[in-house]
């Protein structure tokens, strides 16, 4: 009898605390629309927004200009210093092949000093009719790797010696025909370049 008095009192409990008053009913943490269509969730915290604690730093740009005097004058250095040497080349042949004699002149009026890359000096290319280079003296040829400086006096002349055998780059003998010989001296100077055609000869020849 007890028994059946307790569980009546417990039951009684259970049903006034299912009440809306119940001050210790729990709430679910995440309702949701399926479990009750009536919920609406409210957010009472004020959204918050971050500002940017100062202003965008923008880079800097500068600009420079130079004056006209000043460009002028690095334009002047990148032009390739003209007056300075003149090339010449004669040949003749002989013996089944065509000697070369050429020389390079310091024409600038004042004393110089030229540099060598290498050990070569010079090169020598040989045309055909077509312009196409049949035959190249340095193809296949090794020298040392070394700057070398030396005194050019002026009105001085360095002078060179070579020859041509008449064959190509393969060892094959030449066509007959209307050849071009072109000879470079291969010097620098320290400060500024050397106009190309000031270094350079080109004589025809007839095979």
């Amino acid at each position: 009898m007890k028994q059946v008095i307790s569980r009546l009192l417990i039951a009684v409990v259970l049903a006034g605390c299912t009440g809306a008053d119940a001050p210790w009913q729990a709430t679910p943490s995440t309702p949701t629309a399926e479990a009750n269509p009536s919920t609406r969730v409210r957010i009472n915290e004020p959204a918050q927004i971050i500002e940017e604690s100062g202003p965008l730093v923008k880079p800097e740009v500068r600009e420079f200009r130079l004056s006209p005097e000043l460009e002028r004058e690095l334009q002047e250095k990148k032009r390739p210093l003209q007056g300075l040497f003149e090339t010449a080349m004669e040949t003749d042949k002989a013996d089944g092949k065509i000697n070369l004699h050429f020389s390079l002149k310091n024409i600038s009026g004042k004393d110089l000093q030229i540099t060598y890359g290498s050990g070569q000096k010079y090169d020598v290319w040989v045309h055909n009719e077509k312009d196409e280079v049949v035959y190249q003296w340095s193809l296949n040829k090794a020298f040392t790797q070394a700057l070398i400086v030396r005194d050019f006096k002026n009105a001085g002349r360095i002078e060179f010696a070579e020859g041509w055998d008449l064959q190509d780059n393969e060892g094959n003998p030449v066509p007959p025909g209307q050849y071009s010989i072109v000879v470079k001296v291969m010097i620098g100077l320290e400060a500024g370049t050397i106009s190309e055609d000031e270094l350079t000869a080109r004589v025809g020849v007839k095979i």
